[in-house]
């Protein structure tokens, strides 16, 4: 999700629901430092809405209007790559804990490799710094043990 960043913006709350006055509460995030979050666990073929709070300099929150989209899951994807386009932070995140060491590598569009990343930790998230990278398009390549994939990251 991602949304207009707000200048007097201390941090965020992301709100979803089932239904559109909010009566009741599907998922609640708050303090988000960003403009954006990735989300994960969502029901299939599901209607939701989304609203987003601003909290102030003064601690007041005051809410975005309501959005909503829906559902649509085709794929059986095991992994989310997010928030896509970025500035400078990229999140790799896993439906289930990674155990095996893995290389993850970023190419300019050309394909020359930019830079690789030796990843030896177990985790569900895995965090990119990717501010050195200049505004395009890259590919990013993530290798493990019997496990690849690539994926179109955009940086602005």
């Amino acid at each position: 999700m991602r949304w207009e960043a707000e200048i007097c913006a201390e941090a965020y709350r992301l709100q979803f629901s089932k239904v559109a006055d909010f009566s009741t509460i599907f998922l609640d995030f708050p303090n988000i430092s960003m403009n954006s979050f990735g989300i994960l666990g969502l029901e299939n073929n599901e209607k939701y809405y989304w609203r987003v709070g601003q909290i102030d300099t003064e601690g007041m929150l005051h809410w975005s209007e309501i959005w909503n989209f829906k559902t649509d899951r085709t794929d059986f994807q095991t992994y989310r790559v997010y928030p896509n386009p970025t500035a400078d932070k990229l999140t790799i995140w896993f439906d289930e804990t990674i155990e095996n060491p893995a290389i993850i590598s970023i190419f300019n569009i050309a394909g020359q490799l930019i830079r690789s990343y030796n990843i030896e930790e177990n985790s569900k998230a895995i965090e990119l710094n990717l501010g050195y990278l200049s505004d395009g398009i890259y590919i990013l390549k993530y290798q493990s043990e019997g496990f690849i994939f690539t994926e179109k990251i955009i940086v602005r």
